[in-house]
């Protein structure tokens, strides 16, 4: 049952990590539902480690730009080109929400993860979405990313610590709000999320006591999670390519909807 529960639960972080509906309110919210012994955080946090390997094995072309760029700017001591500040902006982007998960670890733990919270963020998150992809005038694409766009992007991370709210979600938002177009805001929102992922994952890992059968149910949660990942990610980029976000808006309140109903 460990197994099939894991398989289901990586299924489930790997299309709701990517998509702005968020993976951990899905995670916290799927044991409740179903009446499954909940995994544990450090479960919930390993299984970010097949959306990282997604992410990656999507975007690894850029990702090995944006690497020798940090290689170059790192030697040349200089910033430059596009792939140079795109890996610096990241690194700085990241820093907001590293620092907010080290403080606020005990509560994304406990208080964090209550039903009424998470449906608060989830409603809070989705009104975000909604106003910021509607009512914003947007143009810009990456090459016109500044520091200081990174830094609020990334800060806006430290949202996606309340479950309900969603990392890409929050991330897509507020890109939205400084005017980049969908595919641009979501693009930096995916490369943002892979040193927190990857933090994340590694972190969780090292505090876990594995046995023979929680390797096989971990590895099938985050072999999961990386499939439908990737299937994830790919269906976002070429879905707003040509739609807006309504339908991410209407199934958050669907899902709202659901917990008022089932879950009061």
């Amino acid at each position: 049952m460990e197994i099939f529960q894991a398989i289901i639960l990586g299924a489930i972080q790997g299309l709701t990590e990517l998509l702005p509906i968020s993976s951990s309110a899905h995670l916290v919210l799927a044991p409740r539902f179903f009446n499954w012994p909940y995994l544990g955080l450090g479960f919930d946090a390993s299984i970010h480690l097949g959306t990282f390997l997604a992410i990656f094995i999507y975007f690894k072309k850029d990702i090995k730009k944006i690497v020798k760029g940090a290689l170059d700017s790192f030697k040349k001591r200089k910033i430059e080109t596009f792939d140079e500040k795109m890996a610096w902006y990241i690194v700085l982007g990241s820093i907001p929400a590293i620092i907010a998960a080290v403080f606020l670890r005990n509560l994304a733990e406990s208080i964090f993860r209550g039903t009424f919270v998470i449906l608060w963020a989830l409603l809070i998150g989705t009104a975000l979405l909604f106003i910021a992809d509607h009512y914003m005038v947007r143009h810009k694409n990456l090459d016109k990313i500044t520091a200081k766009d990174s830094l609020i992007i990334g800060a806006s991370q430290i949202l996606a610590l309340v479950p309900g709210f969603s990392r890409s979600g929050t991330t897509i938002s507020f890109g939205r709000f400084l005017k980049f177009d969908r595919e641009s805001a979501a693009k930096f929102s995916f490369l943002l999320s892979l040193p927190i992922t990857l933090g994340a994952g590694l972190f969780e890992l090292k505090e876990v006591d594995f046995t023979s059968n929680s390797i096989s149910v971990y590895a099938a949660g985050i072999i999961s999670s990386a499939i439908f990942g990737f299937i994830a990610v790919k269906f976002l980029l070429k879905y707003i390519s040509n739609h807006n976000f309504n339908i991410f808006v209407y199934y958050r309140l669907f899902l709202s909807l659901l917990i008022i109903l089932f879950l009061f």
